[in-house]
């Protein structure tokens, strides 16, 4: 049996100005309540077959807000958002959320805040993360869960393996032609599609 618990030290909780009252008592009840939820469902076990082929879509090609702004999709070739997403699936954010300026100072070379809040944007546009209500602060969604597991586990296993330090360096040799590196990257991204799909690990 797993008993969890959760100690509240600060009566102001995010969006919240409450103070030590007993009539707040059942404010903190609840919010207590969702911290060990939430707890408890990131020690679940996640089913490899949850995300499907529509949720894998939705994060490889851009999407347009109910703003008319069209907002590009994630891209893990990239070491910042990579960087971003791992910090985003540690314990960290869990229980308080997380703000901009909180993970600014964790990434490397402590990346600009409009950087950040940019990246964050794809994943909001998507579901991924919520922003809680009355605050700077924003929340892992169970999709967005789902997903960041998915995405790390494909990468670190398939997509970083296939993807050599001497494939880099053909690549690198041929960067005068963005237009075949490109190719190449197209190529890739349908083979490893390919290749999750056949072992059920994304569809």
């Amino acid at each position: 049996m797993l008993r969890v618990e959760t100690t509240i030290n600060n009566s102001e909780l995010p969006g919240l100005k409450l103070k030590k009252q007993a009539c707040h008592l059942q404010a903190y009840y609840w919010y207590g309540l969702g911290c060990n939820s939430r707890y408890l469902n990131t020690l679940a076990d996640i089913d490899m077959n949850s995300p499907t082929s529509e949720l894998y879509e939705k994060y490889q090609k851009p999407v347009v807000n109910a703003k008319g702004v069209r907002v590009a999709a994630p891209d893990l070739r990239k070491d910042g958002q990579l960087e971003l997403f791992c910090l985003l699936m540690s314990d960290k954010g869990l229980v308080y959320g997380f703000n901009n300026k909180q993970w600014r100072l964790k990434l490397k070379n402590e990346p600009k805040t409009a950087r950040i809040a940019y990246e964050l944007r794809k994943l909001r546009e998507r579901g991924a993360i919520i922003k809680l209500k009355g605050s700077h602060y924003y929340r892992l969604t169970q999709e967005g869960y789902v997903w960041l597991y998915s995405s790390l586990f494909n990468y670190g296993h398939f997509v970083n393996p296939l993807l050599s330090m001497r494939n880099k360096k053909a690549v690198k040799s041929i960067c005068e032609n963005p237009s075949e590196v490109e190719k190449a990257y197209s190529m890739i991204d349908k083979a490893i599609s390919l290749v999750t799909r056949e072992l059920n690990l994304v569809a």
